[in-house]
């Protein structure tokens, strides 16, 4: 019980009057790692600077890699839907068909064949009675030659590869989304500090059996 009473009262004589270091650190400006995580999800780049504003060359190449996905995406989808434009166009000066509100099906069978009668009697030859469209105004078409078609087939190729190329540019705007998170959110981290830092040290105070206590407390 003595050597505890001792020990408490050493300590507290300590605290009250010997020398000691004491250092606090409170920055209410320190970046948040959450915080940069969720600006890059919405704008790449933009975590970087929240994070360090002096020094972001790594937000600017995903910044940069963004703005390129981004107008890749709009260049593919502003040339396929004139792609698509001429197509219908094609389509009815020279097929007599308007495939404006027809479904991939039904223009895929224009591209492959001359006219109506052409595809129904293949579909009668292979068999295919289930195939078979039926022959009403609405559903005939006859290409005035058969380069003409393959002119339809052409533009109609060169629409689908621009649409198909939509999907693989989200992705990879999602993946540099990720990429520039993950980063942002290390590098945020990697500057904050604790909110507050408090270090106590009494030097060369001796306990009985002479062990030297040097006490640190950090909160």
């Amino acid at each position: 019980m003595k050597t505890k009473l001792t020990l408490s009262a050493l300590l507290v004589f300590a605290v009250l009057m010997s020398p000691l270091t004491l250092l606090a650190q409170q920055n209410s400006q320190e970046p948040s790692p959450a915080g940069a995580l969720l600006r890059s999800m919405v704008l790449p780049g933009w975590g970087h600077y929240y994070a360090d504003s002096e020094n972001w060359n790594r937000g600017k190449v995903h910044l940069g890699v963004d703005i390129t996905l981004l107008a890749s995406y709009f260049g593919f989808r502003i040339n396929a839907n004139r792609l698509e434009g001429n197509l219908f166009t094609h389509s009815k000066m020279y097929a007599g068909q308007s495939i404006d509100d027809r479904g991939r099906a039904f223009r895929l069978n224009i591209a492959d064949f001359n006219s109506l009668s052409e595809y129904n009697d293949y579909q009668e030859r292979t068999r295919n009675w289930d195939r078979f469209i039926d022959n009403t105004p609405e559903n005939q078409w006859h290409w005035e030659s058969t380069n003409r078609r393959l002119e339809f087939v052409d533009l109609n190729n060169r629409m689908e590869r621009n649409r198909q190329q939509l999907p693989a540019i989200v992705s990879l705007m999602v993946v540099n989304r990720l990429i520039a998170g993950v980063n942002a959110f290390t590098t945020a981290r990697n500057r904050s500090v604790n909110s507050a830092t408090l270090t106590l040290t009494i030097p060369e105070y001796t306990l009985g059996n002479g062990v030297q206590a040097n006490i640190r407390l950090s909160f």
